[in-house]
């Protein structure tokens, strides 16, 4: 008798799983097509435009082969420092086309192509000098 009740219990658990699996295909059909259809972030971006005031080239590790280039933009609205991988096309105190997003600024070279940069800092109430 002691052996009917574990085969009794994995008919159950067998057909609990069969009865669950349609209803997680159901599921996953209904959210698939939204996940297809909602893709990468297409809205355009709010370009503003601004001017580079300053560069500095900062030196990244111990061997000093690699460096951080550290810019400060102005914009309209905010002054932004932003740290690039990879030096701009740009020259300073010219007029550049610039986006933020979240954490990060696209800056327009002047080749026309999208630089995504890192926000270190952003100061909305300055209006004056750089501190």
């Amino acid at each position: 008798m002691s052996g009917v009740k574990p085969m009794w219990l994995t008919a159950v658990c067998i057909l609990f799983l069969a009865l669950l699996l349609p209803a997680r295909l159901l599921f996953l059909a209904l959210l698939l097509p939204a996940r297809l259809t909602a893709g990468p972030d297409t809205t355009p971006h709010r370009w503003q435009e601004g001017e580079l005031v300053s560069r500095k080239t900062i030196p990244v590790g111990h061997g000093g082969l690699r460096y951080k280039y550290v810019y400060r933009l102005r914009g309209s609205d905010a002054r932004y420092i932003v740290a690039a991988k990879q030096p701009l096309k740009l020259d300073l105190m010219v007029p550049v086309k610039f986006a933020p997003l979240r954490r990060h600024l696209l800056i327009q070279d002047s080749d026309g192509r999208e630089c995504k940069v890192s926000m270190v800092e952003r100061d909305k109430r300055a209006f004056g000098r750089w501190k």
